[in-house]
């Protein structure tokens, strides 16, 4: 880890410390959430800033940050904002004191803590070694990190097209050490924030400071959040970051509106939307309810017409402004901000794709046993089917065991409680509901995780419904208990299994346990064809066909080699033009063909058969080629 990454990443905290100070909230739960948020805000934009500047590293965006820190401070002193000694800040509201919490609870934060720890050193332990991650979330990171500035790649159009705010938080942590050590540790921070959010809008929703905290618990403890919390997939950051925004939506909704909460909303609703695109959904549903109250309001003459409008500015300003950018790249570069996405709308084609998302994503995705049936019916097999596996990408009972016989049913009382006693709550459920029928594939758990904060929530509630406080406190521990002996269960069970998925992360980190921390590369430890690039001493520009199954190994563990696009069409042209050394491709293509048709210029390494390499010996001209 190095000195400018350490400074740029104090000056970050220090100014999301200056800025959540200027808010002055008294809630505990406030400060927490906007102090976060504005942290992540601070290294993922000075990240990008160092990216768009050219000047990707360390130094770079110790720069952006420190530049930053110094508008922001000289703005504040000239209106006047900087704190003054004479105006003390005395939080004396909401604060969460451990010694008065019940001792259960305490318990469940040890628990927690464990939990935490556990996952972080297994993030650290382990190479990048999930699908998409490998496929194409690092992949535009290193391509970033190896070009010093953020650019586009040939390698893969899911790298190019889909938003990446989540993968320059990949960035910043690939950055402290230069290499992929610390990235797997993106998720886990978007994991331990979802349940800091988690908690927070628990207290707003108006739980005790135990329920709350098992409520927040109850999120971490689900199966898909766990598991992708040591991975670079982005379901995860993309959920931590809707919560924060349902966060400042509950505040406004149940206590009034205030400007600071409506432009904290819009920061946080456009991270989320610089995520994924189906943040458009996710917080439209939000605003739209927020907007019927507060029209309700204009028409009781309680607000006025202006208010409202400041109101409504300071929330779509800054969603849009930071979390539209890589939808305005989309449309400049392929006409369409949704790319590759084709948009229709009642079956008009307004922006052409490659597909809808139903095709490209959907369905290919869509397990034989839900495959044809309508939707609710996919969710009901979904949700009551026990797993036969634990993966960070489980397409069936991705919330875990717990969400069926546990928060479901507590969902369903609450949701009655609501109708008869405090329709209140249904500004909370009804939001929820409707973007759940809203989401496509809703039956798999990665694309709804906002449903294990209902769910933890729920059951929160419903227990806190007890008045006996030691059977109530004794409710909590075995909720949490319970949870963590099933998947102590389901740990020795699944690892028996011979499903791909299952055995792939256990047989991963029993490998990397026992590997030399320097050789815990993808190719010593999870895919063996890719094991060629260790050897390789220098840095050498390789070149690899479209049909390989991941491209991100054959940079590196320090992105130090440059990978290219290569095709039988132009193979000796390329191979010429960026000095290619090394070429790797799926056995039997046109490339492969091509290559061993010139075996005095490609020479075949190793007994890598499915997936061989060929060293570029000299550069064959055209004569040669046609030989």
């Amino acid at each position: 880890m190095n000195l400018p990454w350490v400074i740029g990443t104090l000056v970050a905290i220090f100014n999301a410390w200056m800025a959540t100070r200027r808010f002055r909230f008294q809630r505990v739960a406030d400060r927490a959430v906007t102090f976060s948020l504005i942290v992540v805000i601070d290294i993922v934009y000075s990240t990008f800033a160092a990216g768009v500047l050219g000047i990707l590293s360390s130094v770079g965006f110790m720069l952006c940050n420190l530049v930053g820190a110094f508008l922001i401070l000289g703005v504040m002193w000239i209106c006047g904002l900087l704190p003054r000694r004479t105006t003390p800040f005395r939080p004396n509201r909401g604060r969460i004191s451990f010694r008065h919490l019940e001792r259960p609870a305490r318990w469940v934060i040890a628990i927690l803590a464990v939990l935490l720890l556990l996952l972080a050193v297994i993030g650290v332990i382990l190479p990048p070694f999930a699908y998409d991650e490998l496929g194409y979330h690092l992949v535009a990171v290193a391509v970033w990190v190896q070009q010093h500035r953020i650019v586009d790649t040939t390698l893969s159009i899911w790298a190019n097209a889909y938003p990446k705010n989540a993968e320059l938080l990949y960035c910043w942590l690939y950055l402290a050490t230069h290499s992929d050590l610390l990235v797997h540790l993106g998720q886990w921070i978007f994991a331990a924030l979802g349940m800091v959010y988690t908690t927070a809008c628990a207290r707003r929703i108006g739980l005790g400071e135990t329920g709350a905290v098992v409520a927040g618990t109850l999120f971490f403890l689900t199966p898909t959040v766990m598991l992708q919390s040591i991975t670079d997939y982005n379901d995860v950051a993309f959920t931590s970051m809707f919560l924060a925004f349902f966060y400042f939506y509950l505040v406004s909704v149940r206590e009034g509106f205030r400007l600071r909460y409506s432009f904290l909303a819009g920061l946080s609703g456009g991270m989320a939307l610089g995520i994924k695109s189906s943040a458009a959904a996710y917080i439209g549903v939000c605003l739209a309810f927020a907007f019927i109250k507060m029209c309700r309001l204009w028409a009781k003459r309680t607000v006025s017409l202006r208010f409202v409008a400041t109101q409504v500015t300071l929330v779509v300003v800054p969603l849009l402004g930071i979390g539209t950018y890589w939808y305005i790249h989309n449309w400049v570069v392929h006409h369409n901000p949704m790319y590759p996405f084709t948009v229709s709308v009642l079956g008009h084609v307004l922006f052409p794709g490659l597909g809808s998302v139903h095709d490209l994503i959907m369905v290919p995705n869509t397990p034989d046993a839900l495959k044809g049936l309508p939707w609710w019916q996919q969710v009901f097999i979904s949700w009551t089917s026990f797993p036969t596996y634990y993966a960070y990408d489980m397409q069936i009972g991705g919330l875990g065991l717990q969400w069926t016989w546990l928060e479901l049913p507590c969902a369903v009382l609450v949701t009655g409680y609501a109708l008869r006693r405090r329709r209140d709550l249904l500004m909370v459920i009804l939001p929820l509901v409707i973007i759940f029928v809203l989401q496509p594939s809703n039956w798999w758990g990665r694309y709804t995780l906002f449903l294990a904060a209902l769910g933890g929530w729920a059951v929160s509630m419903v227990i806190g419904w007890i008045r006996q406080q030691t059977l109530r406190t004794a409710l909590y521990m075995a909720t949490i208990v319970g949870i963590c002996a099933s998947y102590v269960l389901g740990i020795v069970a699944f690892a028996r299994t011979n499903h791909r998925d299952s055995n792939l992360v256990m047989q991963a980190l029993l490998t990397a346990i026992r590997t030399e921390p320097s050789q815990r590369t993808v190719g010593h430890v999870v895919f063996p064809e890719y094991r060629w690039v260790d050897s390789i001493s220098s840095t050498a520009s390789i070149g690899c066909t479209d049909d390989l199954p991941y491209v991100y190994p054959l940079f590196g563990r320090h992105a130090e080699h440059p990978v290219y696009l290569v095709t039988s069409a132009d193979l000796v042209q390329t191979v010429q033009h960026h000095h290619i050394q090394y070429i790797m491709c799926k056995e039997g293509d046109d490339v492969d063909r091509l290559a061993r048709q010139i075996p005095a210029f490609f020479h075949l390494l190793g007994d890598n058969h499915a997936y061989p390499v060929y060293q570029v010996r000299g550069v064959p001209d055209a004569h040669a080629r046609s030989s």
